[in-house]
Parts: C-alpha cells; structure tokens; sequence
C-alpha cells in the first residue's frame, strides 16, 4: 500500500499500530477526524513515508522521536491536536526534505532550533498556538523557498531579525500575540510578495517603516496593539492591495470609517481633521454645539428610522438571496491570498476545467474545510472582464434551485501586483450537466453508470 487515504471523515478511536507494519506506505492522510490516543511509534520506522497529515484530531501525548528521523518527509502536519513536545536541536538536519511543517494548536515548548535552516526547501512553517520560547531564529534567513511564516500565538521574546524580513519569498508573515520588543525591520519593503503581514499584540516600538509602500501585493497590513509612534507613513498610499480605489470605494460615503471615535488624518479624500491632539478654546465651543445639535437631530433621526424600517421591510424578500454573502460568512473577504492557499498555489492538481475567459479550480477553505469551486478570469483575454460583469448581472438578477450558488467575487491584487479578479462557487459533488449527459453508459450496474441521466 502507498497511500492511505481517510482524511475528512467521522472516524474515531486511535491510530492503529499495524500501520506501522505497512513498509511501502508512502502517504498517510488522517486528518480532519474524531481519532484519540497517541501516534504510535512504529509509523516512525516507515523509511518510505514522505507525507504524514494527522492535524485537526484528538491526539495527546508525545511525538516519537523517529518522526524527525525520516530524511524522506516531505509534508509533516499534527496541527490542532493535544500534543506535547520539545522540537528536536537538530530538525533542520535530520529533515532534510521538508516543504510543509505544521505543528500549530498544540502543546510544544522549548525554542525554535536554529538548526531549520538547514532545512532548504521549506516552503511553510507553522507553528502558531503553541508554548515556544526564545527568540525567532535569524537562520530562517537561509530558507530561501520559505512563502508562509507563522510563529503567532507563543511567548517569543526577541527582536525581529532583519535577515528574516529580508527573504523576498514571504507571501504570508504572522508574529503576532507574542511578546516582541525592538523596532520593524526597515528592510520590510523588499517583501514584493507580501500579502499578509501580521505583528499585533507584541511590544514593538519606533516608526512605521516608509518601505512598506514597496510591498505592492500587500492586502492585510495588522501592527495593532504595539507601541508604534510618529505619523502613518504616506508610502501606504500606493499599496493597491490594501487602499482601493475602485468598487464600492468610489463612493466614500459607505467606507466604514464611521467607527473610528478618533478619526484624523488619513486619504484627502475623506476630508478628516488634521492630526491635533491640542483641543484648543474654539474646540471646546464646538463640542457644545455638537451636543445641541445631537440634541436636535435625535426627534429626526427617529423620522429617519421609521422610514427606513418600512423601506428594509420592502426588501426583505429581495435579500433573503443574498443571505449567505454577510459579514459573518467567513467567504465574504476572501482575498487573492486565500484563494491561493485553499487552490494550494492554483496547482494543476485542483484544476477542473478551463473555459473561453479563465480557468476553474477547486479549493479547501477555512477551518471547517469548506469545499469551493474557484474561476479565476484570464485577464489577458480582451474581453474576460465583460463576461465577469455579465455573469455577475446574471447571478444577480436570476434564482433557480438548479443553478450553482456564487458566494463571493473576489477582485484582488496577486504575488506579482497583477489585477487578480474571481468568482468563487459551492463545490457541487456530482460533476457537471455534461458530465451526466455524455458520460459512457456502462451496463453492469456499476455506481457511475447509475448517475448518468438517461431521457427518462
């Protein structure tokens, strides 16, 4: 046997011991179950196993050892489990091969070996939510296929090394929730990449840098709860990513910025105060008259709202459609990033299909591995963005129990700051129309055969 393959399942009770007799098995998927108990150490013998993903179960207890043995590993994730452990000095060594670690939701203590950068052809290391100590190694520095970084969540202490910052293969960068001290790197703008950079919740300190405006596909920028000083830095405004322009933008009275009780500064678009915080004589006589007029407008708002309650009642109906696009769907601010993680990088291996104006993909989204189905428009072709619209226009206007439901459509900047523009569907199970009309009718009872739709 070379694969095994359960993951995504209800499957319950421990891992069995006899897998560890299975000497040909290559790849092992047990994710996404109910499993208990400890991963038994005879899976840690099996010199043939590249790819090992029991993450997102209710393992405990420790880890064998001769896991970090096996030079073959090439993808080794226990994430979201109940495991304890101390990451081994030499893992970089002994594991040579590895792409993708995730140890992230567990119980691992101790440091992060400086030995991972022996470990070259790292392209995610995740180890979130855990008890880790010290400081983040400036090693990291010579994994030079490194994309995802996520060290958030832990009790790291150090500065931020700048040789970090340096790899230009970040797509993704989370330090977050961790207790940080020192400034931000100024070398951040070589990160052309970048599409998520997270760093609140630490002691940081010092000025934002001006290169972030080098980081042109940056989408989500978090520096939250540290203690930043100076003026927000005017290169922000050039990041497309991140300052949109276009959409629902072009009309700055629907911006959510209301919710902000100490709005100044920003874009002059917004037409907010100076950056002040000296409330002068003439300030103070403002406020008053605020009040009186806060006064004033709260019998007219009450007009306002009757109104408006009659109006949403209208609509009601209308938007009953539209529920599955609201804020709390998690789909709902998708951006190029996480489409590119649930397609894992848009791999050929999750194509289904290519059409006139793009390509389909089918991904894996969220904690809750929601299955999507992803068409990304060939922006190339000239008219690629007139059949985006007037799909949408259809999807918009037309409601039928029999037509796939689009969830959210995503206009976004990819890794290359490149227009990035997508629908994103439900994953139907059952192929496509043409797939049941035309498939090969086989007379034998076969379980395929019996979906093909005959004129009946």
């Amino acid at each position: 046997m070379a694969w095994n393959q359960l993951e995504g399942n209800n499957l319950t009770g421990s891992i069995p011991s006899s897998f560890g007799n299975l000497s040909s098995l290559a790849k092992l998927y047990l994710h996404t179950n109910s499993l208990l108990g400890s991963i038994p150490n005879g899976l840690g013998r099996l010199t043939n196993l590249i790819d090992i993903w029991v993450g997102t179960n209710s393992l405990f207890g420790d880890i064998p050892l001769l896991f970090f043995d096996l030079s073959s590993l090439i993808n080794f994730n226990v994430a979201v489990n109940q495991i304890h452990r101390v990451l081994p000095s030499d893992i970089g060594i002994t594991l040579p091969n590895m792409q993708h670690f995730a140890i992230s939701a567990n119980h691992f203590t101790g440091t992060i070996p400086v030995s991972i950068s022996n470990a070259s052809k790292l392209e995610e290391f995740l180890v979130s939510d855990n008890k880790l100590t010290g400081s983040v190694p400036s090693t990291l520095r010579n994994c030079q296929n490194l994309q995802i970084l996520n060290l958030s969540t832990n009790n790291l202490t150090s500065a931020i090394p700048p040789q970090v910052v340096g790899l230009a293969t970040f797509i993704f960068l989370d330090l977050s929730d961790n207790h940080l001290i020192g400034n931000l790197p100024s070398n951040i703008g070589i990160l052309k990449n970048l599409g998520k950079f997270h760093v609140h919740g630490n002691m940081l300190s010092g000025e934002i840098p001006s290169s972030f405006g080098s980081c042109v596909s940056l989408e989500i920028l978090d520096v939250g709860n540290n203690s930043f000083q100076g003026s927000i830095p005017s290169s922000l405004s050039s990041l497309r990513g991140i300052v949109p322009t276009d959409g629902v933008f072009k009309n700055l009275s629907v911006v959510p910025i209301m919710r902000n009780t100490k709005r100044y500064g920003g874009i002059s678009k917004f037409h907010l105060p100076a950056c002040n915080f000296k409330r002068s004589t003439s300030t103070r006589s403002a406020i008053k008259l605020k009040a009186i007029i806060a006064s004033f407008m709260e019998g007219f708002l009450g007009v306002i709202l009757v109104l408006t309650l009659l109006f949403l009642l209208r609509l009601r109906k209308k938007n009953r459609a539209f529920a599955s696009l609201t804020p709390q769907n998690t789909l709902f601010n998708l951006s190029y990033c996480d489409l590119h993680e649930a397609t894992n990088g848009f791999s050929s291996a999750n194509l289904v299909g290519i059409g006139s104006f793009g390509s389909v993909y089918k991904g894996i989204f969220g904690e809750d591995r929601a299955l999507i189905v992803v068409k990304v428009l060939n922006l190339q072709h000239h008219k690629a963005t007139k059949s985006i619209i007037a799909e949408c226009e259809a999807f918009r206007n037309v409601r039928h129990q029999n037509l796939v439901k689009v969830l959210i459509a995503c206009s976004s900047i990819d890794y290359q700051g490149n227009d990035f523009k997508a629908l994103v569907f439900e994953f139907m199970v059952n192929g496509s129309l043409e797939e049941r009309l035309h498939s090969p009718v086989i007379e034998d009872g076969n379980e395929e055969a019996s979906k093909s739709l005959n004129l009946l």
